[in-house]
Order: C-alpha cells, then sequence, then structure tokens
C-alpha cells in the first residue's frame, strides 16, 4: 500500500525483462597515460550500434567528442591524443541508446 490508500499498491516483478548491451566498453590502457590512450569498445550484438564517445574533465567540461553511426559487431579500438589537454582526471563516457559505460583514466604530462 501507499500512504495507506487501500486502492493503490506497488508490486515487484520477480522476473524483470532486461534490455542486453549493445557494447562493451573495456578497460583503457595505458592508465594512467602521458601522450595517448587507447580505448577498446566491442559490439557485442549481432547489428550495428550507435555509439558515441565523450572524454570529459572533472568538471564536465568536453575535452573529446566522437560520434559514428556504424560500429559493426567485433572489437573496435579508439585512440585520444590529450596533447591539448590539461593534466587530470578524465571520464571516458559511452553510451548507445540502450547502455552506457563509464570509465577514469588519468593524463599526466
Amino acid at each position: 500500500m501507499v500512504a495507506g490508500d487501500r486502492n493503490f499498491g506497488v508490486a515487484a516483478d520477480d522476473n524483470p525483462a532486461t534490455i542486453p548491451a549493445a557494447f562493451v566498453l573495456h578497460a583503457c590502457y595505458p592508465n594512467p597515460f602521458n601522450s595517448s590512450v587507447t580505448i577498446p569498445l566491442e559490439v557485442t550484438g549481432p547489428e550495428s550500434q550507435h555509439v558515441t564517445l565523450t572524454i570529459a574533465n572533472t568538471l564536465v567540461q568536453i575535452a573529446y567528442s566522437f560520434s559514428q553511426t556504424d560500429f559493426t559487431p567485433g572489437l573496435h579500438t579508439l585512440r585520444w591524443n590529450g596533447s591539448d589537454a590539461a593534466t587530470g582526471l578524465y571520464f571516458v563516457t559511452a553510451h548507445s541508446h540502450n547502455a552506457r559505460h563509464i570509465q577514469k583514466i588519468l593524463l599526466i604530462k
């Protein structure tokens, strides 16, 4: 019951439907890095996926943004050259319409 209302209740589904992840963001390497970092992205489903990748600092200022419509199934490696970025902590965010993955990377110059 919700707030004493006998006409309204909330039930939990024992077997909720899950949306399969369309891709996996593997560990970025090297981490920490000083010249460039490799970002492995694997599309796990049978179809191509639209994945947007952004790299932002701790102030949520975008240092890099990449959007590609057709990531085909399989492993893809992206490389970011942080030569224009300041030393510090960055967040790599990859997202599609049904999944989002975030990783921390550290740039040391």
